[in-house]
């Protein structure tokens, strides 16, 4: 292989990872969080926005994340959830499980949060604590 050749592949090649670490270290997604718990208020407050949110039934709020924004510049993006009678904590953001999603919808519900995955489908996982 020509010295042109060669160098042309390793320029390639160097393209190509320095792509693929970008798109790996900072993922980037709308993130909804939104009351699903029936006549409960909703307290939201989470590692990348300090201030408490609180979410009457029904009601939502939403970032524009990057892994860039979190704290420490790393993921996760870690919220926790507080209503009557109960205190929950929950990785909003994980790019190995959250890679599929761009609009990532979460419904906080008692029992567990849940993603909505598409035609009518919910993921739901267990709280962190």
């Amino acid at each position: 292989m020509s010295l042109f050749a060669r160098s042309v592949c390793t320029l390639w090649m160097f393209i190509l990872l320095s792509s693929w670490v970008n798109y790996t270290v900072a993922m980037k997604a709308l993130v909804r969080v939104t009351n699903d718990l029936g006549i409960l208020d909703l307290t939201v407050s989470c590692n990348i926005d300090k201030n408490p949110h609180i979410l009457t039934p029904a009601a939502y709020y939403e970032w524009n994340y990057s892994s860039e924004d979190s704290e420490f510049g790393r993921e996760p993006f870690t919220c926790n959830f507080q209503w009557e009678g109960a205190h929950h904590s929950f990785d909003m953001y994980v790019s190995i499980r959250d890679q599929d999603c761009q609009r990532c919808l979460w419904f906080i519900r008692q029992d567990a949060p849940c993603r909505y995955v598409k035609n009518g489908r919910f993921a739901c996982y267990p709280w962190n604590t």
